[in-house]
């Protein structure tokens, strides 16, 4: 552990719970433990398959962290939003 698990509400640790990223069920937990419903869950990563397609599979929406500025190569599902630091995360999010 990095030593900030306590600043959330959830840690979802694949490898704990047996199953991972893409696969729809590791996000399942996440919204689980958090007690809400995927419309109401953002995942933001910076892996198009495992990040983007995955939180698309679990119906939340998809926000890719795109630090070196490459152009969306991936094809379909294309995150919701992009963002090339995690600052620009408070302006998306509604007030």
């Amino acid at each position: 552990m990095l030593g900030i698990e306590q600043a959330f509400d959830a840690v979802v640790i694949s490898g704990e719970v047996g199953v991972a990223k893409p696969d729809p069920a590791v996000f399942q937990v996440a919204l689980r433990d958090l007690g809400v419903g995927p419309e109401q869950a953002w995942h933001i990563g910076d892996d198009p398959l495992t990040d983007i397609a995955g939180a698309h599979a679990a119906g939340l929406t998809a926000v890719w962290l795109n630090r070196g500025e490459s152009l969306w190569i991936h094809g379909e599902p294309e995150p919701h939003y992009e963002v090339s630091s995690l600052l620009e995360l408070a302006k998306l999010l509604p007030v």
